[in-house]
């Protein structure tokens, strides 16, 4: 998995469809991957790709060559200490660093927009995702009201 977003296109109904096709273009992947190595795949290892996000899809990825069954491919945890470990933690890290960093961006935008978001909009830009909170940067200088800038059904969108 990569890091570099410079092919994400800039329209926010682009890149949300953007996203999902490589969600969907990895499922498919590690899916005939799967097949290859051990086998037609399962109803429940499909609810699982389908269910999967990108980080998930991208370690099951490389888990798929070093794992003997599809068990150990969804369940065996890298050993402590080991390479697969150290890039796990190291993905993760990335990714929480990344969430915070987008949560304090859209936090500081709409109280600099909007002034001081509700503890429901706190809470409503906590739980959103990475796509999501990028999509509302993006809305930075083109909404006119919190509302806009949120974007659809959410908790009351007013500032306190």
């Amino acid at each position: 998995m990569t890091d570099d977003h410079r092919d994400i296109p800039a329209d926010p109904a682009l890149a949300e469809a953007w996203f999902r096709g490589l969600l969907e273009g990895q499922r498919r992947m590690l899916e005939r991957q799967i097949g290859h190595r051990y086998g037609s795949a399962s109803r429940a290892t499909l609810r699982r790709l389908a269910s999967a996000d990108l980080v998930a899809l991208d370690r099951w990825a490389r888990r798929v060559l070093v794992c003997e069954t599809v068990e150990e491919l969804f369940a065996k945890p890298p050993e402590p200490g080991s390479f697969e470990a150290w890039v796990e933690d190291d993905l993760r890290a990335q990714r929480e660093g990344r969430m915070t960093a987008l949560r304090q961006v859209v936090l500081r935008t709409i109280r600099h927009r909007f002034g001081p978001p509700s503890p429901d909009v706190v809470a409503f830009v906590a739980k959103a995702d990475e796509l999501k909170r990028n999509l509302w940067i993006d809305r930075t200088f083109s909404a006119a009201t919190l509302a806009e800038f949120l974007d659809g059904p959410g908790p009351q969108t007013t500032c306190d």
